[in-house]
């Protein structure tokens, strides 16, 4: 299992792991260097639902603060 896919499951995200692979979005580095926009448009790009998106950025944004 991935860094990535951890996360998505502390996050209650899980379902989307697989889009987040298959999209290319399994370097958990790179995710933590994007802007909030860059997240919201990975968000979409996995099919995530709003709420979802909302969860996925505000969270990975709480991370970013403390690398």
């Amino acid at each position: 299992m991935g860094r990535v896919q951890r996360l998505l499951e502390g996050f209650g995200l899980s379902a989307y792991a697989a889009a987040f692979e298959s999209e290319g979005y399994d370097d958990l580095s790179f995710l933590l260097g994007m802007s909030g926009d860059e997240r919201i448009g990975v968000a979409w790009a996995v099919g995530m639902s709003e709420e979802h998106a909302q969860v996925f950025v505000r969270e990975m944004g709480s991370l970013s603060e403390h690398e």
